[in-house]
């Protein structure tokens, strides 16, 4: 594992948002009876351990410490800005309306987590595991997601404004009206993927050398060749 690019100090905000809208039931934020069952609940005092051991896991590259298991862990709503959760546990967490802006999730577990209106913009997502995720809504503006795992990902109405998504893969990812103004797609695998259009990939700033189904690369390369040719600024 590489651990140079880790800088820790302090402990990012994790008050909870209370606003009353956040508490009522919505079809968005109920999970099944089973996953309601195994779901558990953190206090705030062993969130802050869990955070500091996982912080002294880090800086000690596994010595000390202890790496974060906040698996099927209810997490709603609460302000995680700038958070360092790099090579975190957070599998099928519930992880509704939770502010991770400018948050490091290197490498993190979040496979068929609940994302759900959450706030990722300007997250590090490098190699991130979001197979089978659910991010209904969420905002990852200007995110890097290279080489994170979408697969199967419900991305429904979410802004990817500007993301990295070079070799990301999306293959199966469910991509109705979602939103990717100047999105980098090198490399991307966009295979098989749902409910995604030829106006959707308009604005992206490219496709070069994505994989993408033979009906939709067609279309592209009728209204905008372009976006398969490599980027003039990365030619040598």
């Amino acid at each position: 594992m590489k651990w140079g690019f880790f800088v820790v100090w302090g402990f990012p905000e994790m008050n909870e948002n209370n606003n009353d809208q956040n508490d009522q039931p919505t079809e968005e934020n109920q999970t099944s009876d089973e996953t309601q069952a195994e779901i558990r609940e953190i206090s705030k005092a062993e969130l802050k351990q869990i955070y500091k051991d996982h912080i002294k896991w880090i800086k000690s590259k596994g010595k000390e410490g202890k790496r974060a298991d906040l698996h099927l862990s209810n997490l709603k709503a609460l302000k995680l800005k700038k958070a360092i959760l790099a090579y975190a546990d957070l599998q099928q967490s519930n992880l509704f309306r939770v502010n991770l802006q400018q948050a490091i999730l290197i490498r993190t577990n979040l496979k068929k987590s609940y994302l759900c209106q959450a706030n990722m913009r300007m997250a590090s997502l490098y190699r991130a595991n979001l197979e089978s995720a659910e991010i209904i809504g969420s905002i990852l503006s200007d995110s890097n997601l290279t080489e994170t795992n979408l697969k199967n990902c419900n991305c429904r109405g979410s802004d990817f404004e500007r993301a990295i998504l070079v070799k990301a893969n999306l293959q199966g990812a469910d991509l109705l009206s979602t939103f990717f103004e100047d999105a980098d797609f090198r490399g991307a695998n966009l295979m098989g993927v749902k409910n995604l259009t030829i106006e959707q990939l308009q604005g992206a700033k490219t496709l070069y050398q994505a994989k993408l189904d033979p009906e939709l690369k067609e279309q592209v390369k009728a209204n905008n060749p372009n976006l398969l040719k490599e980027p003039i600024n990365q030619k040598k």
